[in-house]
């Protein structure tokens, strides 16, 4: 045992300054012995240590150290659960609740179910979440999701009902080798209330980062915006603030600014590639389909504006002309983000969204445009093909422009 301990100190001086020797010292030694010696000491490692044995180990090496840790489910088919363990096993918080269940209940461990499981579910909320993508509608969610690999839905918290249908996966890095942590959520009911209360149990439940709201938007005839394309605001206006006397006068006291350093990074990705789209389907409702990504103001309220011509929001229009789109919960969700802020929870907010109809806004177009639900009906067509827009151009965001790396 007193060599094995001397090898282990060998191999720890030389992983900074010969890596190379420690590698050949721990590959020419490795046996279950040293393996079995390496979790007894794990809580004494750093982590650039961890990473060193477990890059060193084959797959059956790192389930025995895993297993000698406590890891029971680590052998388990479904590979998320299995390579989050894996990862679990670098984190020294990890090791110290293991070690607590360990001293509780000692040999019983594997044999108690109920104790396995609310360790998995005591993890799960020890390992960082670098991101949350917030969705309102299924469409918004599914498409996400679908987008990020290793997806699950993590065991429930018993101090905390899951009330966002929280579900999370990853998004590899083009620039690091760890993958961003990612944490999907869904109001499924619109408006600002809603925004606000997804947001805000979001942000409390797993404290990322950065918060990215994501879904469809009707967009307005700037800049050559079409069905189908993608909107990056770069500020939000609570519209439905003013005062009517005899008309409606809305006033700019809620206008919420997104993170310069998201903002920044997602403009230059839109103007520098266009590789996102590539893995989007063809709309059955257009023959060329190419969208662009487009950058500017946000209009938000809780009325859904099928007619832009109509004399209350031509209000709005005066007021703020150069908006882009309008959506029904970015002033909720940013509201939420200004309030968690002041309670100190460091967090950066944005707003992409796909542009699912085009209201009339111009008072050349026919008012037969606004009628009949022609406005319902062509939501409804493109509602799918913005969010798959949307969510594609994010997670493209993720893996090749986030300006922070991985937790």
């Amino acid at each position: 045992m007193k060599d094995l301990n001397n090898l282990i100190q060998l191999i720890r001086k030389s992983i900074t300054h010969k890596p190379e020797n420690a590698k050949h010292y721990f590959l020419f030694h490795k046996t279950p012995t040293l393996i079995k010696q390496l979790a007894l000491q794990w809580h004494k490692f750093k982590e650039s240590e961890k990473l060193f044995f477990i890059n060193n180990m084959d797959r059956s090496e790192i389930n025995m150290l895993a297993q000698c840790l406590g890891f029971e489910v680590v052998k388990s088919e479904r590979r998320d659960i299995r390579d989050y363990i894996i990862r679990e096993l670098v984190e020294e918080a990890a090791f110290l609740n293991t070690k607590k269940l360990l001293n509780k209940k000692d040999r019983d461990l594997k044999k108690d179910e109920r104790i396995s499981q609310s360790y998995i579910s005591d993890s799960f909320n020890l390992s960082p979440i670098d991101i949350a993508i917030v969705t309102i509608l299924s469409d918004e969610y599914m498409a996400v999701i679908n987008n990020l690999e290793n997806s699950f839905r993590p065991p429930p918290d018993s101090s905390r009902p899951d009330s966002c249908a929280w579900m999370i996966g990853e998004v590899k890095s083009s620039a690091y080798r760890r993958p961003y942590r990612v944490v999907v959520s869904m109001a499924e009911k619109k408006g600002e209330i809603s925004g606000t209360n997804v947001t805000r149990n979001t942000v409390e439940r797993w404290n990322p980062k950065y918060v990215v709201l994501v879904g469809i938007a009707g967009g307005l005839p700037r800049k050559n915006l079409e069905l189908g394309d993608v909107v990056v605001s770069n500020a939000i206006w609570g519209y439905e603030y003013g005062k009517v006397i005899e008309t409606f006068d809305p006033r700019p006291d809620y206008v919420y600014q997104v993170d310069n350093a998201l903002l920044r990074n997602a403009s230059a990705l839109a103007k520098r590639e266009s590789r996102w789209k590539t893995s989007l389907s063809k709309p059955e409702q257009k023959k060329s389909y190419s969208p662009k990504v487009v950058v500017g103001p946000v209009a938000s309220g809780d009325k859904i504006i099928d007619d832009a011509r109509s004399e209350f929001f031509q209000k709005v229009l005066e007021k703020w002309p150069k908006l882009i789109a309008i959506e029904m919960e970015g002033a909720g969700a940013a509201a939420a983000i200004a309030e968690l802020q002041s309670l100190r929870y460091l967090v950066g907010f944005i707003m992409i969204r796909g542009i699912s109809d085009m209201p009339p806004a111009e008072m050349a177009i026919s008012q037969e445009k606004a009628n009949n639900k022609i406005q319902t009906n062509e939501r409804d067509m493109w509602k799918k093909t913005a969010s798959d827009a949307a969510a594609a151009f994010t997670v493209h965001f993720i893996r090749n422009a986030w300006p922070l790396s991985p937790e």
